[in-house]
């Protein structure tokens, strides 16, 4: 009886060791990771895209911590939600400069929260790059900011010339929200198209204050008195563009649309599934709308169609457009470390975040960024 408590007694103790020692090598790992933060809209009516960015860096990741290729150390993704407001994404920045763990930022989503989170972000002297926020001054003037998607003056300007040249319009109107994106986008377009001797027949702001549908309700009136309005574009962010698309189909109009790349999203194109008319004809409401993306799965290399592969099998489903750049900028930041030769350490987390703003800053060729790329699969 004694022995087999004995032997009882020894196998817990080793039980005990083992346990002791997993744990302890855990938070050796743990204490020795690199973090990165992921700033955008995990609630609120973007939460679809949010949610999908952090599960994409989270995959990606996962694949580059079983490989254990950046400096031996694991990478560790914080997340926080600014759910797509100014207001919230300010409040987020100070959370992840708070924490004081992060040595990069992925993110935000809108350019609104960009720039916002950007000031700080500079002041504090976090290097941060954004998938998604396309306005030029998120970048501008702030040289911890970089981006992994197109800008406005880029975007607007092709969109004019794909109305006049590929669309064959002459004649256009302007519905735009009184935002950084949709004034700013909405600018450039209309400079671009008088450039192409295409006529702005009329412009209509629509203002995001109290009701959102009241707002547009006079809008709408009126464009329905104006048979000659042309191609209509439509400078809005997703939420607004719903409501607003829905109503001009309602209407009967038959204007062509084209939008920038805020359209080209899991936010617009599922807004509509609650309808009755989209319900009984799939594609009713968005069918015949022109809209820039960055990307485009089905000529993305094989990379991007195993990373999707991948996120289809567990989330069900294909990644947005802002999930791939939200990988690129991952991407760009670990390469960013491995060149840097990043510690990793508490005391040396400020130099660390330098010399990573450095090394993304160099990244202005194929070469230079290809340097030691991470293999994915």
């Amino acid at each position: 009886m004694k022995t087999k408590y004995s032997k009882w007694f020894l196998l817990s103790v080793i039980v005990l060791s083992l346990l002791s020692w997993a744990c302890l090598k855990l938070y050796e790992e743990e204490k020795n990771a690199i973090h990165i933060a992921f700033v955008g809209p995990l609630s609120g009516n973007d939460a679809i895209v949010g949610q999908a960015m952090r599960r994409a860096i989270q995959q990606y990741l996962d694949i580059v911590n079983g490989q254990r290729k950046i400096n031996q150390k694991k990478i560790i993704l914080d997340a926080f939600d600014d759910q797509n407001d100014p207001k919230q994404a300010i409040k987020a920045a100070h959370k992840i400069v708070a924490q004081n763990r992060a040595i990069a930022i992925i993110g935000h989503n809108y350019s609104a929260c960009s720039i916002s989170g950007g000031k700080f972000y500079k002041e504090q002297g976090l290097p941060a790059i954004s998938p998604a926020s396309t306005h030029i001054q998120v970048t501008e003037g702030n040289e911890w900011y970089f981006r992994t998607v197109f800008n406005d003056n880029l975007q607007g300007n092709f969109l004019a010339n794909y109305a006049k040249h590929l669309l064959q319009q002459n004649t256009v109107s302007i519905i735009y929200t009184d935002t950084v994106y949709g004034s700013y986008i909405a600018d450039v377009f209309e400079k671009q198209s008088k450039k192409l001797d295409v006529e702005i027949k009329y412009k209509w702001l629509l203002s995001l204050d109290n009701d959102l549908r009241e707002n547009l309700v006079p809008i709408l009136s009126e464009l329905l008195t104006k048979p000659d309005a042309g191609l209509i574009f439509l400078a809005t962010h997703a939420p607004e563009g719903v409501l607003l698309v829905k109503l001009i189909k309602d209407a009967g109009l038959e204007n062509p649309l084209i939008a920038p790349d805020s359209l080209a999203s899991k936010t617009f194109s599922q807004g509509f599934n609650k309808y009755i008319k989209e319900k009984l004809s799939p594609g009713y409401y968005t069918n015949g709308i022109h809209v820039s993306t960055p990307f485009l799965l089905d000529t993305a290399n094989r990379y991007a169609q195993q990373l999707n592969s991948i996120y289809e099998k567990k989330y069900g489903g294909e990644l947005p457009w802002q999930a791939f750049f939200a990988v690129d900028a991952a991407m760009v930041i670990l390469e960013a470390i491995k060149q840097a030769e990043i510690q990793g350490k508490p005391e040396t987390r400020q130099t660390d975040r330098k010399k990573i703003r450095d090394a993304i800053a160099l990244f202005n060729t194929p070469s230079r960024r290809r340097k030691h790329r991470v293999k994915l699969f």
